[in-house]
Formats: structure tokens, sequence, C-alpha cells
């Protein structure tokens, strides 16, 4: 698959868009009104909403002319006299057979472009959710840090208050002094860290993720019910089809109907979820904007992560800065307490705290190294290009498939269908043979001319006509009303000599002298 390369960043990994994108992106982009609208992926606009249900009837109308066809079309089977060709008939059901195998294809094809439509949709679940999973660790990392500044620095600077007030005030001066100084700029950092938990806290996006799975395993289970719908019914023709079914038949083809409101269903929505996906894959800035810009993020948060440009400084630079120059501030502090109160107060007493307070302190200053690590863009940044290749790759290939493989199960339903009504026309209940002449007889029995009571077929049993009940039931040639012996010399030739049949049958020669003899006694 030829694909195309859009760099959104300098650092990170390169974001990589499928040909499909470019090519539904090409699509015409109006509204209602036939105004050309913005193709920029915009689903809070309702122009852009337009463009979308334009496209997505496009499938509904087509199916609406598809039952106006068929009814037409029946109707005109109805109106002709059929005509029982076995040889037509014969053509036919292969006919059916082949485009039901087609369709079984299709089907197939279109399970794997469900399949990787899911592959996608997970993978940019797990990649969202990742990016995710950062952004609540930078948030109980700053939690951490507010803990670590609020409770324990501040904690050990009290205990320090507290054995320096013990002091004279000649001495205790300057000492409170640099305690103030140090209280102030832990409540500096504190407020610094706390803009950052702002931003940082709004990210929530948990339910992306959540939602876009939930919505995904629905889509993926009812097109998996749909497809094995179609499979069976392609099976059922099958079997009515060879079963010589008429009944079945009409039952697969009132299905038929059915299913095509499934297939050209699930097409109208491939399709507008296709033109869609390629408007955002051209441009997916602006809809990240839109997403995250609902939790009140500012605009350079976002353009940060999103294209992570070498050399852009971070929106959280100033206050980590900041934070890094207190926590300085605040050690070289206390090493310059710790040398003016160590010559004036008790080493057990005095140096517990200070050893606290300066572990405290190398402790935040860890944990504020690993938030810059945190909230740099990189990351992030790998996360957010990965979701969006697993869109605009994976997902949309499924997408394109299924939606081709929607529609061509339509055109290969629709066909089914007319072949189906044209081959029950031709079927009756009792199956019949037509003869040569055109007359027709049940299966199983021979055709007898009624003209000739003498001359049954060749193959028909000879004890039917030489029992004595087969020659009671022999009916005479002669009128009731007439003489016998007029009628019985009239029947025979003047030469006296035995007919063809009487030679090829004598038993049927026998019964038939017999039944001469019988009525010459009358």
């Amino acid at each position: 698959m030829a694909e195309e390369t859009l760099s959104l960043s300098m650092e990170a990994v390169d974001y990589e868009k499928s040909w499909l994108a470019d090519f539904f992106h090409s699509f015409p982009h109006f509204d209602l009104t036939f105004n050309t609208v913005n193709s920029t992926f915009d689903l809070g606009s309702s122009s852009y909403s337009q463009v979308l249900l334009i496209w997505g009837c496009i499938p509904i109308l087509w199916l609406a002319l598809t039952y106006l066809l068929l009814f037409i079309y029946m109707l005109c089977q109805c109106c002709i006299k059929p005509k029982l060709k076995g040889d037509k008939l014969t053509c036919q059901k292969c006919f059916l057979v082949i485009l039901g195998l087609l369709c079984c294809g299709c089907l197939g094809v279109g399970l794997y472009g469900n399949e990787g439509a899911d592959d996608g949709v997970h993978g940019f679940a797990d990649s969202f959710q990742s990016a995710v999973d950062t952004f609540e660790m930078t948030d109980n990392q700053t939690h951490q840090l507010h803990s670590l500044l609020v409770n324990d620095v501040t904690n050990d600077l009290g205990g320090i208050y507290v054995l320096f007030r013990t002091a004279n005030a000649t001495v205790q001066k300057p000492l409170i002094k640099e305690l103030d100084f140090m209280s102030d700029e832990v409540k500096r950092m504190v407020n610094r860290l706390l803009e950052v938990t702002n931003t940082t806290a709004a990210l929530d996006l948990q339910e992306v993720p959540t939602k876009t799975l939930l919505y995904e395993w629905i889509r993926w289970l009812v097109t998996i019910i749909l497809q094995c719908w179609q499979v069976l019914i392609c099976l059922f023709l099958f079997v009515a089809v060879g079963r010589k079914a008429r009944g079945m038949l009409i039952s697969f083809a009132a299905l038929a109907v059915l299913t095509l409101l499934f297939c050209w269903a699930q097409s109208s929505i491939y399709l507008a979820a296709s033109v869609g996906m390629g408007d955002l894959c051209v441009n997916p800035s602006p809809a990240i904007h839109q997403l995250v810009g609902k939790h009140l993020i500012a605009q350079d948060v976002i353009d940060y992560y999103l294209e992570c440009q070498a050399g852009k400084q971070s929106p959280f630079a100033d206050d980590l800065k900041e934070a890094d120059k207190i926590i300085g501030n605040l050690e070289a502090t206390l090493s310059k307490v710790s040398a003016q109160a160590g010559p004036l107060f008790e080493h057990s007493k005095l140096y517990p705290l200070l050893e606290r307070l300066a572990l405290h302190l190398n402790i935040t200053s860890q944990e504020l190294r690993r938030l810059q690590t945190m909230l740099d863009c990189s990351s992030i940044h790998r996360d957010l290009m990965r979701a969006l290749e697993d869109v605009c790759t994976t997902t949309m290939a499924g997408v394109a498939f299924m939606l081709v493989v929607a529609a061509a199960a339509g055109l290969l339903f629709s066909l089914m269908i007319c072949l189906v009504s044209k081959s029950w026309l031709n079927m009756r209940k009792d199956p019949r043979v037509a003869s040569q002449d055109g007359k027709e007889s049940r299966r199983g029995y021979y055709q007898v001319d009624d003209d000739d009571p003498f001359l049954p077929h060749a193959t028909e049993p000879a004890h039917r006509y030489g029992s004595t009940t087969g020659a009671a039931n022999l009916q005479p040639a002669f009128p009731s009303s007439a003489p016998p012996q007029q009628s019985f010399g009239s029947a025979i030739p003047e030469d006296n000599s035995p007919p063809p049949a009487y030679e090829s049958h004598p038993s049927h020669y026998g019964q038939q002298a017999s039944v001469q003899q019988g009525s010459s006694h009358y």
C-alpha cells in the first residue's frame, strides 16, 4: 500500500497516512444547499455534518432504486407465461450457485476487513491510553511534590523554628530571617506546582479510549452477526437449489430482500465513516484541538504535544525552571543556616533537624527532575502519532474493505433475487416432464395415444392384458346398439390375416379372440 509521510515532529515518530485518506478526502464536500464546505474534520459544525449525511444517504438511495427495479421486474415475470425448459433452468441454477459462492467469498474478505478495523481501533485505544497514563502519572507526581513540600519540608522548618527561638534575641533574629525566606520560597514553589497540576489534572481523557473500545465492541459484534446471517442465507440458497424446492427459493427471495437492507445500511455507515476518517487523517490537528479544548486546555499546551518541534519551549518550562531555582535557593540557604547555627546550638539537637530537611530537599529535587521528564513532549507525542497511525492506516483499510464488500454483497443479492424469481416461476408443485410433441405427463408414467386402444406402449407390463380382470375391463370398439357380428366383422380385415400387433402380442390376441367368441353367443 502506497503511503505518504506527513511529518509533524522533528524529534519523535513521524505520522503516516494511507493513500485511502487522500482518496476519500478528495470527495466533494457540499451541504444540503449545495454550497461548498470546508473539508476540515469538525463534527461540531452543522455544515460538515451535512456533508457526511449526504454521502451516507447515497447507498440508501441506491437501495430504494433497487427495491423499485426488483418490484417492476417481478411484476413483469408474473405477467409472462412460464415456459419449462430443462436446459435453461439448469443454467439458472448454475448461475445461482456461482453468485452464492462469490457472495461467500466477498463476506470472507469482509470478515478480514472487520478484524483489521478492530485491530486498528484497539491499537488507537492502547496508544491513547498510554498518553493518558503519562498525564495521570504527571498529575500524581505533582501531587507528590506538593505533599512533600507542604508536609515534610514545612514541618522540618517548623522544628528548626522551635529550636532557634530558644536562643537569645540577638542570635535568633538573623536565623529566623533566613527561615522566613525559606518558608516563602516553599510557598512560591507550591504555587508554581499548582499551575502545572491544574493543567495536567484538566487532561482527563480517560473516557476517550474507554468509550472507543465500547463502541468498537458493539460495531464488531453487529458486523459479525450481519455477515454470518448473509453466509447462512447463501447456504440456504444452496440447499434450495440442490433440492429443487420451489418454496425454499421463495423463502430465500424474501430473506434476500431483507438482507439487501442490511448490506446497503452497512455501506451507508462505512462510506460516511470513510469520508470523515479521510478528512481527519489529512489534517488531524483541528480535531485534536476540539477534543482536548473541551477541557479548557491552553492551545500552546496542545500544540506542544501534538507538534513537538525541536527548540520549541515547553509551556511548563517557566514554572519548572522557577521551581528548580527555588530548590537551589533552599539548599543554599540551608547551608548558610547550618554554618551560622552550628556553633550556637548543640550538635545532637540541631544537626538531625538540618539533615532531615536536607534529605527532603534532595528528594524534592529528584522528584522535580522526574516531573520535568514526564512533561517532555517526546513520549506523549509518540503515543499520539501511533494512535493516529493506527486509525489512518489499519482502521482505514479495514473500513474500506467492509465498504466494498457490503456494496458487492448488495449487488450480488440483487442478481440472485432476479434469478430466483425467474426460476421458481418455471417450477410447479408437481414436477412434470415435457414430451417432444408438447404434451405433459406425470413423472414415472408413459404417454399412450388415446385414439389407439389396442396399441399400448411397448414397455407396458404384459400381465395386465393377460389376466381375467384385464379382459373383463376391456371396452369393445363398437357401439352397444349395433349387432355384434357386423361390428366385429367390420373390425377384422377381409383377408382374415392377423394385424401386426397380434403377432407382437400373442397373449393380447388370445384375449381379443375370447372376447369375440363371447360376443357371438349373444
